[in-house]
């Protein structure tokens, strides 16, 4: 892909194609990763932010992702750098009519491999992620990191192109339509590691 992707054309899927196209261009390995965040049960409906919250998890993603890595370089006098790259989809819960997101986050795999276990304190890439989301949320770290969910086998790796499919078939769960919302509001936006957050302003219908 020689250009970024037309938001006026393209559906839930083909953005999820173009990403981890555009993503395999920098890098021969990529490790993409499947996640869910969500508000605290007890804040308010009219408290519960709206998509801005996605502009400041992914800045703040890339900054802990940045020190993360400047860390181990300190520490093992070298470290991958890598982009972070996001596609995320808005859905609302059919009981609660509450917002929530899903992600596909893609990273250089020689920079990570794994999550890491998301239960300990251990310098890690859930760690990140589920400080990148409550920082965004602006609430205490410890109380709310588990407003972030992996999903079970949910990361995937891709070799040369070697598992590109099963990775772009697996995140075809962003592009479900029943749980979207045509309220005004974009229910689909992603990053191709520029410093910007690329969002439609309209929603998009996904077609199969």
């Amino acid at each position: 892909m020689s250009k970024p992707l037309s938001l006026n054309s393209y559906s839930y899927f083909e953005i999820i194609d173009g990403v981890l196209r555009y993503a395999m261009q920098d890098y021969r390995r990529l490790y993409a990763v499947r996640a869910d965040v969500r508000f605290p049960k007890g804040m308010p409906a009219n408290q519960i932010p709206g998509n801005e919250v996605m502009g400041r998890f992914v800045k703040s993603l890339r900054s802990k992702v940045k020190y993360q890595r400047d860390r181990v370089r300190t520490k093992y006098g070298r470290a991958h750098a890598t982009d972070v790259r996001v596609v995320w989809v808005r859905e609302f819960g059919p009981e609660s009519k509450r917002p929530h997101y899903h992600l596909m986050l893609v990273f250089n795999r020689d920079a990570y491999r794994s999550l890491g276990d998301y239960k300990s304190d251990d310098d890690n890439l859930s760690r990140c992620i589920q400080g990148a989301w409550t920082s965004a949320l602006k609430v205490d770290f410890e109380m709310h990191k588990w407003l972030v969910s992996f999903s079970r086998n949910g990361q995937y790796e891709i070799i040369n192109g070697h598992g590109y499919r099963q990775a772009l078939e697996a995140m075809q769960y962003l592009c479900k339509e029943y749980s979207k919302v045509r309220d005004g509001a974009r229910n689909i936006g992603y990053s191709l590691a520029r410093k910007d957050l690329l969002t439609h302003g309209y929603s998009i219908q996904c077609v199969h």
